[in-house]
C-alpha cells in the first residue's frame, strides 16, 4: 500500500494538468500512487497521460458518463490505496519538491483525519 494516494479528478483543460503532472514528478516523496479520474467527454487529458511516465504508480479512470465535480473527486478518492489521501485538482500543483514530504510529515504527527490539503 502507497503512503499517499494523489487524486487528481480532471475535466479537459490539459494545459493547466501538465503543470500539475510536472509538479508531482518533481517530488521528492516517492511512495505515492497517482489516481485520475477523468469525466472529459473527449481524450485530451488520455492523451497527456501518454506523456509521462510515473512509473507504475499511475491509475487512470477515464469516466464513461461524467459525474460533475463532487462526485468526481470521489471517485477519484475512492479508487485510491493509500494510508493518505491528497487531492490535487487538475489546476492545481505543488509548489515545492517537498511539498508532498511535508504533507505526508504533517500528516504522519498530527491526530487529525489523513484527508489533507499541503501547498
Amino acid at each position: 500500500m502507497p503512503k499517499v494516494s494523489i487524486c487528481i479528478p480532471t475535466y479537459k483543460q490539459v494545459d493547466y494538468l501538465r503543470k500539475t503532472l510536472n509538479s508531482v514528478l518533481l517530488q521528492d516523496f516517492h511512495d505515492y500512487e497517482l489516481i485520475v479520474s477523468d469525466d472529459s467527454s473527449d481524450d485530451s487529458v488520455e492523451n497527456l497521460l501518454k506523456e509521462f511516465d510515473f512509473k507504475g504508480k499511475l491509475k487512470y479512470f477515464r469516466n464513461s458518463v461524467a459525474l460533475g465535480s463532487p462526485a468526481n473527486w470521489n471517485h477519484s478518492i475512492n479508487m485510491a490505496t493509500g494510508e493518505y489521501i491528497k487531492i490535487l485538482h487538475h489546476d492545481d500543483y505543488f509548489t515545492s519538491e517537498n511539498s508532498l514530504r511535508k504533507f505526508v510529515k504533517f500528516s504522519t504527527a498530527s491526530s487529525c483525519a489523513p484527508l489533507r490539503s499541503a501547498g
